[in-house]
C-alpha cells in the first residue's frame, strides 16, 4: 500500500455552501494525516465556492447547476436537472474521468445514498469501477447528517424532484399534514414511498450493505438516541457517530473587548423567503428587547436578491438608523459570532454547530414540516438549554421573537461535552478502515506495512467502535461573561 493514499470526495451543495464546508473540514483532516484529497463537485462552477478554504485539496469541477431568483435549480441548458439527460451524461463522464485520473484508495460520497438520489447514475458508475478493482479496492464511505436517521425517515430514498416539482410536493405534504396530523401524514408518505408512489425509489439499506464499508454520521448518538428511524438497526454495524463537524480553529472569545458587543443576525449561505422574514422580524423586534441599546449586525447570503437586500437595509434605517447594519456574509463571521452579545439565526447544520462552539446565547428559527428534519436536532439541543428555538410561524411577530431573545439572554449557556471534532474523528475512522482492509488483503506483504494509522487514530477509532458512541471532547475553558446586564456581553 502506498505511503500516501488518495481520497476522492464527491459533494454537492446546491446554491449554498454548507456541504462544501463539510467537505473542506474532512479534507483538511485527511490531508493532515498524509492523505491526498480530490474533491469533485458542481459547486466549483459557482464563484461563491471560492470563499471556502479547501485546505490544499485538488478541486475537480463537475458540470454545475444555475439558480434563478426563486432558488430553483436548472442546468445551463435551462432544463430541470432530473430531465436533462445530456447534462446528466456529461456529469457522469466527467466523474469517471476524475476517478480514473485520481485512482483513489478512498471514496467518500457526502449525503448519498441518504439524499442526492438524482445523481445515482453517476455515482453508481464509479461504485461499479470500484467493485471491478481486482486489487487495492478502494474503501467506500458515506457521510450523513445525524438527522438522516430521524424517526420520520424511511428505508427507501426517493430521487429528488427539484425546482417547481419539489416545491409542489412540499406544499401538498404540508396541506395533508394539517388535515390528518403530523404522525399520520408521515406514515402515509412512507407507505407511498414503499409502493413506489410519488417518485422512483431504491432501498438505501440494501444499497449500503452491498457496497459501503461504513457511514460517517456527523453528529452525536447521545443527542439522537430517542429519535432514530427503524431502519437504523439494520445498518448499525456500518454507522460511526463521530461528533459534530466543528471548526478546529474556531476563534476564542476576546474577553478584553473594549467596544459594546453586537447582536449578530445570520441566515447561512442559502436564501429562502423565510430567511428574509427572519431578518425583517429581527429588525422590528430590536426595540422590544433588552439588547435594544446594542448595535445589531445582519449578515445575508450572497444569494439574496439585490432588491431584497435593499428592502432590508431600508427597513433597518427606519427602525434603527445607524445602529442596525445589513450587509452580505463576511469571511470573519466566526470571529464576529465568537465576540457577539447574542446570535439570531436559522437551523442549518453549520450554523447550529458554530453557535454551540461559540457558547453565545442564541435564538434559532426552526420549521414546521417533517421534511425539515434539521428541526429535530435543533429541538434536541434546545432541550439541553444550549439555545432557544422559535417556529417560523412565530417569526412573523416581532414581539414573540423579542420575548424569546430576552428569555435566552437572561440565562447562562450551560457547559456541554458534545464532541465538536467530528472531522478529525472521521478521518481516523476512514484511515483505520483502509489500513485494516489492506492488511487483510496483503497480511504477508511488505506493502501492507508501509502505511499504518497513528496510535492516536487507532485509539480513537477503537473507542468509537467499541462503545458505539462518540468520544467526549474536553470542553474549552474559555467561558463567556455571565453578567446578563453587561452591555459588553
Amino acid at each position: 500500500m502506498d505511503k500516501n493514499p488518495k481520497a476522492l470526495i464527491w459533494v454537492e451543495s446546491g446554491n449554498a455552501l454548507g456541504h462544501i464546508r463539510i467537505a473542506s473540514l474532512l479534507s483538511k483532516a485527511l490531508i493532515s494525516k498524509g492523505v491526498g484529497v480530490t474533491i469533485a463537485s458542481g459547486a466549483f462552477t459557482n464563484d461563491h465556492s471560492k470563499s471556502v478554504d479547501m485546505g490544499g485539496a485538488k478541486c475537480a469541477p463537475l458540470p454545475g447547476e444555475v439558480f434563478d431568483k426563486m432558488g430553483q435549480s436548472l442546468t445551463p441548458n435551462g432544463k430541470l436537472p432530473t430531465t436533462d439527460k445530456a447534462w446528466q451524461q456529461e456529469r457522469k463522464n466527467a466523474l469517471l474521468e476524475i476517478y480514473k485520473e485520481t485512482r483513489p484508495d478512498i471514496i467518500i460520497t457526502e449525503q448519498f445514498p441518504f439524499s442526492r438520489g438524482g445523481h445515482i447514475d453517476e455515482l453508481q458508475a464509479i461504485i461499479s469501477q470500484k467493485e471491478q478493482s481486482l486489487e487495492k479496492k478502494p474503501v467506500l464511505f458515506s457521510i450523513a447528517r445525524d438527522d438522516m436517521f430521524a424517526a420520520t425517515k424511511t428505508a427507501l430514498e426517493v430521487k429528488p424532484m427539484r425546482g417547481g416539482l419539489d416545491t409542489l410536493r412540499r406544499q401538498v405534504f404540508s396541506v395533508v399534514k394539517k388535515l390528518i396530523g403530523n404522525q399520520n401524514a408521515t406514515k402515509l408518505k412512507n407507505t407511498m414511498l414503499e409502493k413506489g408512489i410519488g417518485g422512483s425509489s431504491f432501498n438505501k439499506v440494501d444499497f449500503l450493505k452491498d457496497h459501503y464499508d461504513g457511514v460517517i454520521v456527523r453528529g452525536s448518538e447521545e443527542v439522537n438516541a430517542n429519535n432514530q428511524a427503524s431502519f437504523t438497526n439494520e445498518i448499525k454495524h456500518l454507522l460511526k457517530f463521530v461528533g459534530y463537524f466543528g471548526s478546529p480553529d474556531f476563534p476564542e472569545r476576546n474577553k478584553e473587548l473594549k467596544t459594546p458587543r453586537e447582536v449578530l443576525v445570520s441566515s447561512g449561505g442559502g436564501w429562502r423567503q423565510e430567511d428574509y422574514n427572519l431578518h425583517a422580524t429581527a429588525i422590528k423586534a430590536r426595540e422590544h428587547t433588552t439588547l435594544k441599546d446594542n448595535n445589531w449586525r445582519h449578515l445575508v447570503s450572497q444569494n439574496c436578491p439585490p432588491e431584497q437586500l435593499k428592502s432590508l437595509q431600508d427597513l433597518a434605517k427606519k427602525h434603527g438608523g445607524n445602529s442596525i447594519t445589513v450587509e452580505p456574509n463576511r469571511p470573519d463571521f466566526q470571529k464576529l459570532l465568537a465576540n457577539a452579545a447574542f446570535s439570531i439565526s436559522q437551523r442549518g447544520y453549520n450554523t447550529v454547530v458554530e453557535v454551540m462552539q461559540s457558547r453565545v446565547p442564541a435564538v434559532i428559527g426552526i420549521g414546521n414540516t417533517p421534511d425539515f428534519c434539521e428541526d429535530d436536532r435543533a429541538r434536541s439541543l434546545s432541550d439541553k438549554g444550549l439555545f432557544e428555538v422559535i417556529d417560523q410561524t412565530e417569526l412573523s411577530t416581532p414581539e414573540r421573537l423579542a420575548k424569546k431573545i430576552n428569555q435566552s439572554y437572561a440565562h447562562k449557556v450551560p457547559s456541554h461535552n458534545i464532541a465538536m471534532n467530528g472531522a478529525e474523528n472521521a478521518a481516523n475512522v476512514i484511515i483505520n478502515a483502509l489500513a485494516k482492509q489492506r492488511a487483510t488483503n496483503h497480511d504477508k506483504s511488505n506493502d501492507a506495512k508501509s502505511f499504518e494509522p497513528s496510535k492516536q487514530a487507532s485509539a480513537t477509532v477503537k473507542s468509537i467502535i467499541d462503545s458505539g458512541k462518540t468520544p467526549l471532547k474536553e470542553r474549552q475553558s474559555n467561558e463567556r461573561e455571565t453578567d446578563s446586564n453587561s452591555p459588553q456581553r
